[in-house]
């Protein structure tokens, strides 16, 4: 039932080509927070580059997106957790092993989540600390919080530092009408005017009432419109199977 992080690609034709869709994202219009503020947080490096975010689940355990690791060697992965920027500070750890949804589709963008094995447990602090998953999909219209090594908008660079914004959820309407038809049940969308996910916040945490709602999964091309976020309530189940595995 479970597999390492490869690819099951199935043969669809779509109406329109999820192509034109970024499957990385990275915040624009967000503010500087510290790690204190968002200590479930992490930043994920391959070969010592920062890839994606992700949360932690446990002191052994991460969430992220499957998409940040499908296909690549385990041992070029490590986290960083417990600092404020993404390239220096905090805990350096290697993973042991990654373990991607066995439905996982990267060409509908389906089932887009993983969970990621640490060779040893974090320790927990002010600055490192593990996140509840919600017990409810968020309503349409509420507002959530995504944490992420972001860029403002009006400086394309990457930020070193953290970066925290507010979106709202939107209804399953709006997001079909944006994205049909590579939106499915396990997903939803969220949208601010202000500021939004763009390339590098993928797997990153979108956050509601202190619980984990989404991960960022995909958005627009030009990172304008709404982002796509996997419905952490949707693979609990799933979550919960892959600890078991993976201990």
């Amino acid at each position: 039932m479970f597999r390492k992080c490869i690819p099951l690609l199935f043969l669809n034709i779509l109406t329109i080509s999820v192509d034109s869709y970024y499957v990385d994202n990275r915040i624009i219009g967000g503010q500087d927070v510290t790690i204190e503020e968002a200590p479930w947080q992490i930043a994920l490096l391959l070969n010592n580059e920062f890839i994606c975010g992700g949360s932690i689940y446990s002191e052994l355990f991460v969430i992220t997106a499957a998409h940040c690791v499908v296909e690549k060697p385990e041992q070029q992965f490590q986290i960083r957790a417990g600092s404020t920027n993404y390239n220096d500070g905090g805990s350096l750890i290697s993973i042991a092993k990654t373990l991607c949804n066995e439905d996982y589709n990267s060409t509908r963008k389906i089932n887009d989540i993983a969970m990621l094995l640490l060779k040893k447990p974090l320790k927990f602090s002010e600055s490192i600390q593990a996140i509840r998953l919600a017990e409810k999909s968020p309503d349409p219209w509420s507002w959530a919080t995504i944490t992420g090594w972001g860029r403002r908008s009006n400086n394309l660079s990457p930020s070193t530092t953290l970066q925290v914004a507010q979106l709202q959820v939107l209804s399953h309407f709006w997001c079909l009408l944006e994205y049909y038809p590579v939106i499915f049940d396990d997903k939803f969308c969220a949208y601010n005017v202000y500021s939004h996910a763009c390339q590098g916040d993928s797997g990153d945490p979108l956050v509601l009432d202190g619980r984990l709602v989404g991960i960022v999964s995909f958005g627009q091309l030009n990172c304008g419109g709404s982002s796509v976020y996997v419905d952490v309530v949707k693979m609990r189940q799933w979550i919960e199977k892959a600890v078991e595995i993976l201990n």
